[in-house]
């Protein structure tokens, strides 16, 4: 059967004064079509379609076709739910429905979905975004049995430079943060930016921007520091270079293939890529993405590789008050060890848990594990007191635990580990030359400028002031008097003065 548009052309050249034979010629319809319905009207063409006959329906003929042409994007679930509503009795089932309105869109020519605008996305810069997909595919083995393969992709939005890598299982949680580190050593860097689909090895939930991660996710993305651009749900056209990317993987490598190993495929993946993936003239840019990856490569940001966990191991947050929460228990921190945000590795050990820097894999200390909720594990004297500790609460103490000289402190202990005596000391020499109120001034200007060293401090207090002291480490007093002075002069040309703390 003739669709409308076909019709209403046979209409306007018949009213232009075609004849039958020329109309067949210049629509390319069949003779015996154009003979049919040459004298018929539009309402004549809309009834003769004799498999649409659902008297259940038809009495809503004319409502369906009205509210088609106001909004020709409205979808059948939607006109079956007005129909519903206007009449309670409506008994015609759902699958006949769709098919009525299948067949009146065919005849009136309005498509169920409203065409979308595109354009020319521009290039990205190097380095700054990225796009990952995963596909399947079946094959066969050298037993002509099917194997189903699933791959993940990534491409370079400036270069197109690619990588791609097969597993046997459906990718979970850990193995989507395993293809990252391979994309990631296979750059030799990586991209500010990576662009993905809500997929559930990823993301648990989205509602109106607020996403929720996986956990595995959650803590790989916070570790490498990586910005994620997340697609709406339905919009894979939105990352439309990386959905080609896997129909080129899947019709230019695993075309034909003949299955031998997880490991001998990944290897010709990789035999592919160079020869064909990233060798290959790109239609866009006319270059290679080999080529074009040359000058993407100084842009890519540095990687430091990420150990997956264990089973038995997780991740936990610091606080400001050197603790932690794992299964809704606090745990505490040996003091000054971390600050707040730092992350911690758990690793459960029978009825205990064995705490470790996550970044650098040292031992921290060992608590027994809780059971319960609220409850608080605080650490033996072994772990919480250190050689400089006292010494550390002592200096604070002088200071009268002002929050400004804690995190001094406690980044000092962070970069100057082994002078932590040294500089406690030089402290103590500078409370007894200089008031409170000017010592907590200076420090609040260190930590403002990140200059976390008590000689700093010592420079600012002399450039603040007209006393002569006798304090002499390290550096000679000339030293000290000349970075005053000089500091002094910097503070006059910006305006600096002492603020109250």
């Amino acid at each position: 059967m003739l669709k409308m548009k076909e019709f209403l052309e046979i209409k306007k050249l018949k009213e232009d004064g075609f004849t039958k034979s020329e109309v067949v010629k210049m629509t390319g319809l069949k003779q015996f079509s154009v003979r049919k319905y040459w004298d018929y009207s539009i309402d004549d063409f809309a009834d003769s379609d004799k498999l649409m006959r659902n008297d259940k329906i038809e009495k809503y003929r004319n409502f369906l076709i009205q509210e088609l042409k106001d909004n020709p994007g409205i979808r059948n679930t939607t006109l079956f739910d007005k129909i519903k509503e206007m009449d309670a009795e409506f008994s015609a089932s759902e699958s006949a429905f769709y098919r009525y309105m299948r067949k009146l869109r065919d005849v009136l020519g309005i498509s169920g979905k409203v065409g979308r605008a595109y354009q020319l996305i521009g290039d990205t810069k190097p380095g700054e975004l990225a796009q990952v997909d995963m596909g399947e595919i079946w094959i066969r083995d050298v037993y002509d049995v099917k194997i189903k393969i699933y791959f993940w992709c990534i491409v370079l939005m400036y270069s197109r430079y690619k990588f791609v890598y097969c597993k046997r299982e459906a990718f979970t949680s850990k193995d989507f943060v395993d293809a990252h580190e391979r994309a990631f050593a296979y750059f030799g860097g990586k991209p500010k930016t990576i662009m993905y689909d809500q997929d559930r090895v990823m993301v648990v939930s989205e509602n109106c921007g607020n996403v929720i991660f996986t956990k595995e996710f959650e803590t790989y993305k916070d570790f490498i520091g990586l910005d994620v651009y997340l697609c709406k749900k339905q919009d894979p056209d939105t990352k439309g270079r990386v959905e080609n990317v896997v129909k080129f993987v899947k019709t230019s490598f695993f075309d034909h293939k003949v299955f031998c190993g997880i490991d001998n495929l990944n290897s010709d993946l990789l035999d592919w890529l160079d020869r064909t993936g990233n060798g290959k003239i790109n239609m866009t840019t006319k270059r290679t993405p080999r080529d074009m990856f040359k000058e993407e490569k100084e842009h890519l940001l540095k990687h430091k590789p990420y150990l997956l966990r264990k089973k038995n191991e997780y991740i936990a947050t610091a606080t400001d008050l050197n603790y932690f929460i794992f299964r809704s228990n606090y745990y505490t921190l040996p003091a000054f060890r971390f600050k707040q945000g730092d992350k911690v590795l758990v690793e459960i050990v029978g009825d205990f848990i064995n705490v470790y820097d996550a970044e650098t894999k040292e031992f921290v200390a060992r608590h027994k594990l809780l059971i319960g909720k609220g409850l608080t594990s605080k650490l033996a004297n072994k772990y919480n007191e250190n050689k400089h500790s006292r010494l550390i609460k002592r200096t604070i103490g002088s200071l009268g635990d002002n929050k400004f000289a804690i995190k001094f402190l406690n980044e000092i202990i962070r970069e100057k580990p082994r002078y932590v005596k040294e500089q406690c000391g030089l402290f103590k020499k500078i409370s007894k030359e200089y008031s409170l109120q000017k010592i907590a001034n200076g420090i609040k200007w260190c930590n403002k400028n990140s200059k976390y060293d008590v000689t700093e401090l010592l420079t600012y207090l002399m450039a603040h002031s007209e006393k002569d002291i006798d304090i002499m480490p390290i550096r000679t007093k000339k030293t000290y008097v000349e970075r005053a002075e000089g500091l002094n002069k910097y503070m006059g040309l910006i305006g600096g003065a002492d603020e109250e703390v």
